[in-house]
């Protein structure tokens, strides 16, 4: 029992330090459209890459979404070793180590702000979570916080810059 405790211990403690690593990453930049054209074209592009937006704050110009993909695994390897690699602070020689994981969750920020006359800047951020569980991947699941690289982050103003540009080009 003793043994037990000390066990639950260590992995409580362990589990506060690996929390406390910065998960997020940013990216920013000064668009020449209006805070709601902005918006709107974030909220489009969120939702083509299978995001829920879940809350979407006029007054302050904040929009939160969230995408939770399961891993599954066919002969040994899972599906969410590539998107995970490409999306997540993992070294390039490595696999990233997805074993352990049963799903994760990526969670993007987009803040806008009104600069001069017509232009908005925008802080894109995104957190990626992943969720550990025991017992046959039916225990309650542990978070497992992964460093974003950034890609996230810089396809999203990509795609907001592309979508502000084309809808203000007529011929498009």
């Amino acid at each position: 029992m003793m043994v037990r405790g000390m066990r639950l211990g260590f992995a409580v403690f362990a589990l506060s330090i690996a929390v406390e690593v910065a998960t997020a990453s940013a990216e920013s930049a000064v668009l020449d459209a209006p805070p709601d054209r902005v918006r709107k074209a974030a909220i489009a592009s969120l939702e083509e890459e299978g995001f829920k937006v879940s809350g979407t704050r006029r007054a302050t110009g904040d929009l939160t979404a969230r995408r939770a993909r399961a891993v599954k695994y066919v002969d040994g390897k899972s599906d969410a070793a590539a998107d995970l690699q490409r999306i997540a602070k993992v070294d390039p020689m490595w696999e990233a180590d997805v074993s352990s994981l049963s799903e994760y969750y990526v969670t993007m920020t987009v803040v806008t702000h009104l600069v001069e006359g017509a232009k908005t800047r925008i802080d894109v951020s995104a957190q990626i979570t992943g969720a550990r569980r025991t017992r046959g991947r039916r225990g309650r699941p542990v978070p497992v916080p992964i460093q974003s690289n950034g890609a996230l982050e810089k396809e999203l103003v990509a795609d907001i810059q592309n979508r502000l540009a084309s809808a203000g080009d007529p011929s498009s």
